[in-house]
């Protein structure tokens, strides 16, 4: 098993195949999103930044 694996908490089944996006900073730079405002979003953002 890997050192990931060993760590993780719970795993998840899919049923469909995955769409993967880069999220390195040349990236969103085209998007126009700035890596604070992905990952660092309050609680009270959370219902709009959600899939």
């Amino acid at each position: 098993m890997s050192k990931v694996g060993e760590l993780a908490g719970s795993r998840i089944a899919i049923d469909r195949d995955l769409k993967v996006a880069r999220l390195f900073q040349p990236d969103l730079n085209k998007w126009g999103i700035t890596r604070q405002s992905l990952i660092d979003t309050p609680p009270s953002s959370y219902l709009s930044t959600r899939a």
